[in-house]
């Protein structure tokens, strides 16, 4: 009898030892996995914090970029206006004005900061050089008989152009690069930050002096 109570409480014990040591097993792997997800969390947490970082960066270089694109943004003032190197067969010289697109910036248009590029027809595109001396008329343009530009100011002076000022661009082309009746003409103006295209028509009727609007 008092053998039988002993191994009953003996039984009884060995339960709640097995219990209590589940529960611990139980509330140990809880823990485990609590503190997996914490740190998983957090992980998560600082990936999307960097990535969210970065973009902000980006997008404010990108929003930077696009201020300075549009203060260094160029637009024609008028149309462009054609020159003979002989008239009524080939047209060999451009001249147009440019000023800024915002009311704010300015833009270098010295030799070193900016490119000038000539298209004309089905030929290649064709670079620009500075010419040193000035064109003093689109005649003199015309008659250059060269790829080359020169930029005088109506407005303005020095290398800098800024909102106040507007500036005027004489762009030559060779006699066989020159432009005929009905062909496109293309030049661009690329400041380093900003392009500005002008795509115009020769008309037919070549005329000294008309004006492409």
């Amino acid at each position: 009898m008092v053998a039988n109570m002993i191994e009953n409480k003996y039984v009884s014990y060995k339960r709640k030892k097995r219990s209590k040591l589940r529960r611990a097993s139980e509330g140990m792997t809880a823990a485990i996995i609590l503190i997996a997800f914490i740190i998983t969390a957090a992980g998560i947490a600082f990936v999307i914090l960097t990535m969210g970082s970065e973009m902000q960066l980006e997008l404010g270089n990108v929003g930077q970029e696009g201020k300075d694109a549009a203060s260094s943004a160029l637009q024609v003032e008028g149309g462009i206006v054609t020159g003979y190197s002989t008239a009524g067969t080939t047209v060999t010289g451009f001249a147009f004005n440019v000023k800024l697109v915002l009311p704010t910036g300015q833009v270098d248009l010295s030799s070193d900061a900016i490119t000038v590029w000539l298209k004309i027809g089905s030929d290649e595109e064709v670079e620009c050089t500075y010419e040193g001396a000035a064109f003093s008329t689109l005649a003199a343009a015309g008659a250059n008989n060269d790829d080359e530009y020169y930029i005088g100011w109506p407005s303005g002076s020095g290398d800098v152009i800024t909102s106040s000022e507007m500036a005027r661009f004489y762009v030559s082309a060779t006699t066989a690069n020159g432009a005929i009746e009905s062909e496109d003409v293309v030049i661009i103006l690329n400041t380093g930050v900003a392009t500005l295209k002008i795509t115009k028509t020769i008309p037919i009727g070549l005329v000294t002096g008309v004006n492409l609007l």
